[in-house]
């Protein structure tokens, strides 16, 4: 896969990318993606607790959630506080469109089974988003 870090992160580091999945395989697959990218993986976590526990202490420049992350248990609460903290995220789930517009906070959403190429160019275009809102995705 080809590098995209040199467009985005500054020379000492790469963009870091929060996984929030609660399948081991997925989420191992999405940090797979993310790191032979050029991008630094973070997680990936498995639950609530685990993903407010990371943001606790680590500041990424973009997040991937699942919407369910277990029986009556959305990601919502993680996406609410990304917002707060101004992070950009994207969901990766099986959920419709309208699901994600009637329950979730607003973001793109990406469909299962994952794709890397959508899944790289979404994390693209969040991280120019930010660039080109002023913002830089490495502040923390």
């Amino acid at each position: 896969m080809q590098t995209f870090m040199s467009e985005f992160a500054p020379r000492d580091r790469a963009p870091r990318i929060l996984i929030v999945e609660d399948e081991m395989f997925i989420g191992l697959e999405l940090s797979m993606i993310v790191e032979e990218a050029g991008f630094e993986p973070i997680g990936p976590v498995a639950d609530l607790d685990g993903a407010h526990t990371l943001l606790s202490t680590e500041r990424p420049d973009i997040a991937i959630l699942d919407i369910n992350l277990g029986p009556n248990v959305t990601s919502a609460p993680v996406a609410e506080t990304l917002s707060a903290l101004a992070v950009p995220f994207v969901y990766l789930s099986g959920y419709s469109a309208n699901y994600v517009r009637d329950n979730m906070p607003p973001a793109p959403l990406l469909s299962k089974p994952v794709d890397p190429n959508a899944v790289l160019s979404e994390i693209r275009r969040a991280l120019t988003r930010e660039t080109d809102a002023g913002g830089s995705p490495q502040e923390a």
